[in-house]
């Protein structure tokens, strides 16, 4: 299934809306729209940080999403400069990245993965 810009930036764009900041939707009402799982097989990594790399303020907006987030569940993004971290809680996986657009790819598949039981 090919995936236009609109419905990458829509999925893009949960970290946002589901913030305080944003719409303050709810993840599960935010992915149902978005048509997360029925998109996610034609969905890339290379190919969300190349959406990434044209809009870095993303990368700060699912930053954010993930230092906010108030639940052990899922996964986490930390990073500045080139040292980037996408991990799974205390002690769990964890992989490092030379850039922010690599690791927030990686960082929203598999934490969207995660809440839309794809994982």
């Amino acid at each position: 299934m090919n995936v236009t810009a609109d419905q990458l930036a829509q999925i893009c764009s949960i970290a946002h809306d589901s913030s305080r900041r944003g719409a303050g939707r709810s993840l599960r009402d935010l992915l149902a729209s978005a048509q997360y799982s029925k998109l996610r097989p034609g969905i890339t990594r290379a190919m969300m940080a190349q959406y990434l790399a044209a809009y870095p303020e993303v990368v700060e907006q699912w930053k954010a999403y993930s230092s906010d987030k108030r639940t052990r569940g899922g996964w986490y993004l930390t990073g500045r400069g080139d040292s980037w971290e996408v991990g799974r809680g205390e002690g769990g996986d964890t992989s490092l990245y030379g850039s922010g657009e690599e690791a927030c790819s990686e960082f929203i598949l598999k934490e969207l993965d995660f809440w839309a039981g794809l994982s």
